[in-house]
């Protein structure tokens, strides 16, 4: 949510509260708080101990100088009647390391520091949402001096990426869920009553849209078709058979299938199921990727919930789900190659080369020998030029099964960030010139080592974190990379200019735009209004026709900015990363 005003929480118990808002008769919408009003929120939340602020619309626990850095709702908003009940947040991991993020329920007395929460003046229940290390999941109850692991799942929250969490709570048990990702689904109830809230486990997080609400209260996930079979993404599938559980109140189900995300009247395959399963009785093309989706209908007949679109890639006896994928551009000049083994497949013979028709013959200059493993590394490769490759799998008897001829394309790459170090003169900042030399409000890189990103990334190991703060004067915030010398963007037919970025989601007000300059001063600005809230990485891809009056065979210097360079206002302030720019064919 969005919001500049700055409230600070500390003390020696943060106990994270919402309050009862107003809701529609029978939602029974308990809780509760998206962080717009810090002053509200100061009055729902009680600090047990942390650092723990309202700032920029979210909930920020900046502090890592302790394990139990905990937030409870606060007594006086709390109605121990409140037995069933489902939590939903979106949370963002800001600490490598273990540093997990902690849900806290049925919370009758809350330890004061973390040596008392197995002592007998504790008892409440705890969900480590990604666990010991980062690398587990684990429901537990401590009673009075006696804690009980309840599940145990291998999951992992990867740094500065916002995940959702649920945790439906009822009389008899308990079931958490990751991204929609069940983590456990657990009978036990040793008692029922208590407060629930948060927990930073020695690590900075954000936290936003905290809401509780009663079993009666019936959000989108209740109502829509859930855990698919196959599983989403699935890679394999052998049986044209699809299972799920139904959205609540359904009582008729269409089901959808088809080789794109895009299901409509065309590829629905099941209209007006009655059961939770469907058998697609036309055979699936090997080898290829499928989406399907079911929506739920009601017992009117009329009101009808849309599912997700889940997708699955059916198994082949031949090499088959290439990466790259056949005919795309990939992000390098050094890519791995890699591909699912047929059916049996015990050796996979690899050809490479950019003659088409010498793959498919399997000439001799292409054979690149036979591999245990099912990925190739063909080294340094060429901009700008489309290469093939095809694998033949040896199956049993040494029965050769010839695989298909797939194509990639190699970009010409402007800038993948790969290079930079913490050096004098190669970092980021040094390529990239920021406000600290052109006098607008951009900081590219962090003010300490390591410089670039190096969790935050698309791909490779680093990418550009650019600041900007429109607030004051200039108004507008640029980065610039100065070519020399000047780069020819004309080679190899390429047409497009393709960056990846990402945004924040309490970002302030502002565009990002993207500009070059040529040799003779000439500069075309093109924007992107919508991506300084985008919190995962999108492709930006921009046709060169748009960078009118620029001599593209003489590009001088591009810029990279937030706000309006030509005609500046006051905006807001926040952060964007930039990841693999690169010059592609159309």
């Amino acid at each position: 949510m969005t919001g500049r005003r700055l409230v600070v929480f500390t003390a020696m118990a943060v106990v994270a509260i919402v309050t009862l808002v107003a809701a529609p008769a029978g939602a029974q919408i308990y809780f509760s708080d998206d962080f717009n009003d810090p002053v509200a929120s100061k009055d729902k939340w009680e600090v047990i101990t942390g650092d723990w602020q309202v700032n920029d619309g979210l909930y920020q626990q900046v502090s890592t100088a302790d394990p139990w850095l905990a937030s409870l709702v606060a007594a006086k908003h709390w109605n121990d009647n409140w037995e069933e009940y489902t939590i939903e947040f979106k949370v963002r991991p800001l600490t490598t390391g273990d540093a997990p993020v902690n849900v806290l329920f049925r919370v009758e007395q809350p330890p004061k520091v973390w040596a008392d929460r197995n002592t007998a003046n504790s008892r409440f229940y705890r969900w480590i949402v990604n666990g010991w290390t980062n690398t587990e999941s684990r429901p537990y109850a401590y009673n009075r001096g006696t804690a009980t692991m309840l599940g145990q799942v291998p999951n992992s929250l990867q740094v500065g990426t916002w995940y959702h969490i649920m945790l439906v709570v009822t009389k008899t048990g308990m079931a958490g869920y990751v991204n929609g990702v069940e983590m456990f689904d657990v009978q036990h109830a040793a008692w029922t009553k208590g407060r629930v809230g948060l927990q930073a486990y020695s690590g900075k997080m954000d936290f936003d849209d905290f809401i509780v609400y009663g079993p009666a209260h019936m959000p989108d996930w209740r109502l829509k078709a859930k855990k698919p079979s196959p599983a989403d993404g699935t890679v394999g599938v052998q049986m044209a058979l699809f299972q799920w559980t139904a959205g609540e109140g359904a009582m008729f189900h269409n089901v959808y299938l088809g080789t794109t995300p895009d299901l409509g009247a065309d590829q629905l395959v099941g209209p007006r199921g009655v059961l939770t399963l469907f058998y697609h009785p036309v055979p699936l093309q090997p080898g290829t990727k499928y989406y399907w989706r079911v929506d739920e209908i009601k017992a009117d007949g009329a009101t009808i919930h849309p599912g997700d679109v889940w997708s699955f890639v059916t198994q082949d006896t031949k090499a088959y789900y290439p990466t790259p994928a056949d005919q795309s551009t990939t992000m390098s000049l050094t890519p791995t190659l890699s591909w699912m083994p047929g059916v049996g497949a015990s050796q996979h013979r690899v050809f490479f080369g950019n003659d088409a028709q010498a793959v498919a013959q399997g000439a001799t200059g292409t054979d690149k020998g036979t591999k245990a493993e099912t990925t190739f590394v063909p080294g340094t490769l060429e901009p700008v030029t489309t290469y093939f490759w095809r694998v033949d799998e040896t199956v049993a008897g040494g029965v050769i099964k010839a695989g298909a001829v797939w194509s990639f394309t190699t970009p010409l790459l402007v800038d993948d960030f790969e290079s930079y170090t913490d050096t004098e003169g190669s970092a980021i900042f040094d390529t990239w010139i920021d406000g600290w030399t052109n006098n607008t409000g951009s900081q590219v890189g962090y003010i300490q080592a390591p410089f670039a990103e190096r969790t935050i990334v698309h791909g490779g190991k680093q990418s550009m974190p650019l600041d900007y703060n429109n607030v004051k004067a200039p108004f507008y915030s640029e980065a610039q990379r100065t070519f020399a010398p000047v780069q020819n963007w004309t080679a190899g037919d390429v047409g497009t200019l393709s960056l990846f970025f990402r945004g924040r989601a309490n970002n302030g007000a502002g565009k990002l735009y993207l500009a070059l300059e040529d040799s003779t001063g000439k500069t075309a600005v093109v924007t992107n209004d919508a991506a300084l809230t985008k919190n995962t990485w999108v492709e930006w891809k921009i046709p060169l026709s748009e960078f009118t009056g620029v001599n593209l065979s003489r590009v001088k210097t591009l810029y990279l900015g937030v706000g309006d360079r030509q005609t500046p206002a006051a905006g807001g302030a926040g952060r964007i990363f930039i990841d693999d720019i690169r010059l592609t064919r159309p």
